[in-house]
């Protein structure tokens, strides 16, 4: 496949995504050319779906090289113990309002969405931050949906927001059990973290680190720990956040 053709598969796909009513094909979509992605060899992981669905992707020989090194690591961590709960779990969208943009999805049979807002402990830029934010949360089939709003303490997601206001894809999230060990990883061959952050709630917490992956794969990588109840591991149910959702729907209430 050439690069003419990637790129511009690659911006039909996200005009659809930015119309709204084509976001369930798109997510579908990632979630296989992503988990793909992180489940091959450079060799042939970086030339196939990734390059179709989340272009441009330039050709010069030093991008090239960063984007097998990037394969090559997750390729690695995959076959080195269990330490990859699922790949491609979540696809992160930003968005200027979270509420105006669950009903958008919510009117196309996406959702219905479950919204959230709290502070969350934040590091970025060697510093550590108390960043408070909104975001709305469902699911099509395996792939979670995170609307992002962009918060306040730090501009890390009102940085992807698209100027004209639309939803576009920010980050794609893999829910692994060693955050630190991937960062490690990534950073150990020349990645840089952009943030990381942790979630807390009495017993409950998640923690979670964004990778700067733009340049080689078009889009954010997040690693982020399962939900954590003590010593248990869990992902969150599909069938309680939809639940969630309709009942704020039922009840007008679209955030907690």
């Amino acid at each position: 496949m050439t690069i003419e053709r990637a790129r511009s598969d690659a911006s039909s796909a996200l005009t659809v995504l930015r119309r709204g009513v084509g976001l369930v094909a798109v997510a579908t979509l990632m979630g296989g050319a992503v988990g793909y992605f992180v489940s091959q060899q450079a060799a042939s992981g970086y030339e196939s779906s990734v390059r179709l669905l989340v272009g441009p992707v330039e050709g010069e020989e030093s991008v090239v090289n960063a984007s097998s090194a990037l394969t090559a690591t997750f390729g690695e961590l995959v076959s080195d113990g269990p330490v990859l709960v699922n790949t491609a779990r979540q696809l992160g969208l930003a968005v200027s309002n979270v509420e105006t943009a669950s009903e958008e999805l919510e009117s196309v049979g996406i959702g219905p969405f479950f919204i959230a807002s709290g502070p969350v402990h934040w590091w970025e830029g060697g510093r550590e931050l108390t960043f408070h934010g909104k975001l709305g949360l469902a699911f099509y089939h395996d792939i979670e949906l995170e609307l992002l709003e962009p918060g306040q303490g730090s501009d890390f997601y009102k940085n992807s927001l698209a100027p004209d206001g639309q939803i576009v894809i920010q980050h794609v999230g893999f829910e692994v059990i060693d955050v630190g060990k991937w960062v490690g990883e990534l950073t150990g061959k020349g990645f840089s973290e952009m943030a990381r952050g942790k979630f807390k709630a009495g017993p409950i917490s998640v923690e979670f680190a964004y990778l700067d992956t733009l340049d080689q794969a078009g889009f954010i990588t997040e690693f982020m720990t399962p939900w954590r109840f003590g010593s248990l591991n869990f992902s969150l149910p599909r069938p309680l956040v939809h639940l969630a959702g309709a009942f704020q729907k039922a009840t007008g209430i679209r955030s907690f």
